[in-house]
């Protein structure tokens, strides 16, 4: 499919991708992300991209990350399910784990899971800088 479209003035083939990363977006937020999509790479180095994600596994170097890490993942997200964001955090030694609302796989301004993003990570920079 990337190959078929990704380079292509037709928007269908991107539309699959951006549907899938920002399924909450406004129109003009979906056009926005199309069109980066299309002039940010090639088909041959998106497929490359793709291919290179479906395969990496972090999990080893995950197991060894030593600072106070917080996971954060929409309860929603279609690229990335749920269940995989828990994994990862379950890995990371004494890693936080917070579901956002939401089922954008990108944050997107103005939404609930932004707000909550932020409102998180402000907290969970301050409790760690209060322990150092």
């Amino acid at each position: 499919m990337i190959d078929a479209g990704w380079g292509s003035s037709s928007q269908f083939y991107r539309n699959f991708f951006t549907s899938s990363f920002i399924p909450g977006a406004s129109k003009l937020e979906i056009d926005s992300f199309d069109e980066l999509q299309r002039v940010s790479t090639n088909s041959s180095n998106a497929r490359r991209l793709q291919e290179m994600n479906s395969k990496i596994d972090v999990v080893k170097f995950a197991k060894e990350i030593r600072v106070p890490t917080m996971v954060l993942h929409c309860e929603g997200d279609q690229v990335n399910s749920i269940k995989e964001g828990r994994h990862i955090s379950s890995v990371i030694p004494n890693a936080e784990f917070v579901t956002l609302s939401g089922s954008n796989h990108v944050l997107l301004e103005g939404t609930k899971a932004y707000n909550e993003n932020f409102s998180h990570v402000d907290r969970f920079l301050n409790r760690i800088s209060v322990s150092s």
